[in-house]
């Protein structure tokens, strides 16, 4: 594990024992000529400044940094600083910025550090952050056939030979893991098992795609088609085998937004009904929102296909619209297809559901009433949300006549609720303990008072009356002494 620390304009990844620091192009200016300073400014003691053939790539890097100020995380070099005493032990550098979801990385220790494993944290480290970057779904690097320390380290890292010359080339992909699943770039070595699955007459149309036509069209596909970044196959653990595929493209959807992200997949026959296609997708959902940082996440289906439609409800997707006359070009024909949607807040209050069932050791199914936040702006949200926390608030008045209006279904005891703030952020779970249902005129002290909002019977009817008039006018019913008000007790069950 690593942490990126803040460090002025920039920052610094921290390992158990080193802190990586990128410089600026006039921090590499200074490790040229004037190292004594650099490491003044850093807190740090320069063991090594360039020299040699290392030092003109340096100067070559420096140039390239001071003109593209916004890629220098991609041209610079990153000190290896060790945090014990604070030395620079080495450095590391991406050579360029990402292009087709590659990304090349160069490293070196300085004299005397060598046998430490300080590179191979580094290593490690560097193609973590890589790969925390949208689009980047493998690291390369190169070595000397005769350096074999480097060739280790990048084998300990997880990177395998792709080939070998008058240098040695090597490779590390991006690999998502779940309970169930390794989410693998596809290999040409996998053209016998996608055939397996890929050339089912069924699978295809169902996706929008001819069946393969044997297992050098399923070989073409993996070259052609299934080597875009951010395309997986769906590995099983048990077998090693991959049996579907799943992936993250830019949105076809009417209506999506350019940062926005599209969810595709499909399994092969044999492996349906066992929940492994919701546990991938999950995968690529964090990867989106966590990383991409998507607003939204856009999911379709073509008309009748029903598996498709409850693998996007089972991860929390909600319809959103319909087109028509969808052109498949694979297939010749046009078709219906669905589209569902999921937001960033809604993903993220999903989670924290899962969370909270999960540790309460509560049926997975165990549906949410609604999500909400208390009040009717961000400061009403935050002082009533603080009363729940600090359990001063332990119930809620709400319109019957509201829900009548949306058609919705009251409260009920067990019930149970998302609170957010009031960006959508989930805070806490509460459950429906009780539910009164009394004439506004009617509500008394005894009841009110447990909304921990008011001191007096007067105070709360002055601020309900506010809030029943507005909320009238906006759902669409008349609030009046005799409106019945539906006054719900509830304890908080789960939290952060």
């Amino acid at each position: 594990m690593y942490n990126i620390l803040p460090r002025q304009n920039s920052f610094s990844i921290e390992t158990g024992r080193l802190l990586l620091t990128p410089l600026t192009a006039g921090e590499l200016r200074l490790w040229l000529d004037e190292p004594d300073r650099l490491g003044s400014e850093l807190g740090c003691k320069i063991s090594e400044p360039p020299e040699g053939e290392f030092r003109d790539i340096v100067v070559s890097q420096q140039k390239i940094t001071e003109s593209a100020p916004g890629n220098f995380l991609w041209h610079t070099f990153w000190l290896m600083i060790r945090k014990s005493d604070r030395v620079s032990v080495g450095s590391f550098d991406f050579k360029a910025p990402p292009e087709n979801g590659r990304v090349e990385l160069g490293y070196g220790l300085d004299s005397g550090f060598e046998h430490n494993g300080y590179m191979t944290e580094t290593v490690d480290a560097a193609c973590r952050f890589a790969f925390s970057k949208p689009g980047i779904s493998e690291v390369i690097a190169e070595t000397e056939l005769w350096n074999l320390p480097s060739q280790r380290v990048l084998a300990r890292c997880g990177f395998s030979e792709v080939s070998r010359g008058d240098t040695v080339w090597w490779a590390k992909p991006l690999i998502l893991e779940t309970e169930r699943l390794i989410l693998r770039p596809w290999r040409s070595s996998d053209a016998d098992e996608l055939y397996r699955y890929a050339g089912d007459p069924e699978t295809g149309p169902l996706c929008g795609w001819r069946p393969h036509t044997s297992v050098e069209d399923s070989r073409l596909v993996i070259e052609k088609v299934l080597s875009e970044p951010d395309t997986f196959a769906v590995v099983l653990k048990e077998t090693g085998k991959p049996v579907g595929s799943v992936g993250v493209m830019q949105s076809c959807a009417e209506g999506a937004l350019p940062s926005e992200r599209e969810v595709g997949y499909w399994l092969g026959k044999p492996y349906r009904g066992r929940g492994l296609i919701p546990e991938a997708v999950e995968a690529l959902l964090y990867r989106c929102f966590e990383v991409y940082g998507c607003p939204a996440v856009w999911c379709g289906y073509f008309d009748g296909n029903s598996r498709s439609l409850r693998v996007q409800e089972k991860c929390g997707f909600k319809p959103h619209h319909t087109e028509y006359d969808v052109p498949r070009a694979q297939l010749g024909d046009t078709a219906v297809i669905h589209y569902t949607r999921l937001g960033n807040s809604e993903w993220r209050q999903l989670r924290f559901f899962r969370e909270f069932l999960r540790s309460t050791g509560r049926d997975s199914d165990t549906p949410i009433y609604e999500n909400f936040y208390f009040g009717n702006d961000e400061r009403s949200a935050s002082e009533l949300l603080a009363l729940v926390l600090d359990g001063k608030k332990t119930a809620t008045s709400s319109s019957l006549y509201a829900y009548e209006s949306d058609g919705s279904e009251p409260p009920k005891p067990g019930d149970l609720s998302i609170v957010t703030d009031f960006s959508g952020e989930p805070r806490c779970v509460i459950e429906t303990t009780a539910v009164t249902v009394v004439p506004f005129d009617k509500m008394t002290f005894d009841l009110c008072r447990r909304e921990g909002e008011d001191v007096t019977l007067e105070g709360w009817r002055e601020g309900h009356i506010r809030f029943f008039t507005a909320d009238a006018k906006l759902c669409g019913y008349s609030f009046d002494g005799n409106m019945p008000v539906a006054f719900e007790d509830f304890r908080v069950v789960y939290r952060r």
